[in-house]
């Protein structure tokens, strides 16, 4: 929900009481934008709307409403009613209820179409961080560290090591991320192949593939990176594996925009540390 709000919510916008949160950490609920404060933002709308849409024969600000609003896109300030009304009743259920989303939300209006007589009622959905089980990896770790402990093939053994953890990890991804990792993958790739001069359907026929074949592979990818992700963050949590105060300063000085990336960096410093850690296990 990428707005900016710049008016506040109204006290009769109280979030609905209850949501469904799933076993995959996916959840959903219901928002709605009271009818006497979507009447009151959409006249302030028009008002200002009226101040410099010239309409002929009306001095600025003077036009009927009625005249104004033959002249303007409804939608669009339909659209700028939801961006200011819903983002703060959004973020107050969020923190009322302990939710934390790591997705943007999906929202669907569930009382269509839209007019200025009425509640609007609206489906929201998005989901938490995944909930992982590490199955037992302490032994087949000790035989990949034996077989590389000569040191002389680092990638391979920290390949070896991370496809461990994926193979004795369980979890359920929810719907959601899955859906917009691959929305987002498909973007990326149509930009591309824009760029050579090809529609999507050459390019997966001149990989012999097909778009459900891509979606699976993006699924599957998908997977296996949450699945190594957040075992590398259980160890870490369980072992009280930290970055040291010194370190993470060199480190945000000498990446570019590092103060702002302070808390990737960090992750990503850790997740180093848990896999040398896990190099070090006999």
């Amino acid at each position: 929900m990428n707005t900016d709000n710049k008016n506040k919510s109204n006290n009769n916008n109280k979030p609905a009481p209850k949501f469904n949160l799933s076993a995959d950490q996916s959840f959903e609920f219901s928002l709605k934008l009271k009818k006497a404060d979507i009447k009151k933002l959409y006249q302030q709308i028009i008002n200002q709307a009226s101040q410099t849409i010239k309409i002929d024969g009306f001095r600025p600000g003077k036009a009927p409403a009625n005249i104004v609003e033959s002249k303007i896109d409804l939608s669009k300030v339909y659209e700028q009613i939801i961006q200011q009304l819903l983002p703060p009743i959004y973020s107050q259920f969020i923190e009322k209820n302990k939710l934390k989303p790591i997705l943007q939300p999906k929202i669907l209006l569930e009382n269509p179409p839209l007019n200025t007589e009425k509640d609007w009622q609206f489906k929201v959905m998005s989901c938490q961080k995944p909930i992982l089980k590490l199955k037992k990896y302490q032994d087949e770790l000790k035989k990949i560290n034996k077989r590389y402990q000569k040191g002389d093939n680092k990638q391979l053994h920290i390949q070896a090591i991370l496809n461990l953890l994926a193979q004795q990890s369980e979890l359920k991804l929810p719907q959601i991320l899955i859906d917009t990792e691959i929305n987002h993958r498909l973007s990326q790739l149509v930009n591309n192949v824009s760029k050579a001069g090809l529609k999507l359907d050459q390019y997966f026929k001149n990989n012999k593939t097909s778009l459900e074949k891509y979606k699976q592979e993006v699924e599957i990818d998908l997977y296996k990176k949450w699945k190594i992700d957040l075992a590398l963050d259980k160890i870490a949590s369980d072992n009280k594996i930290k970055v040291d105060k010194t370190e993470l300063d060199k480190t945000i000085a000498s990446t570019p925009n590092g103060q702002q990336r302070k808390a990737f960096i960090e992750y990503i410093l850790i997740q180093q540390k848990t896999i040398e850690f896990l190099q070090k296990n006999k």
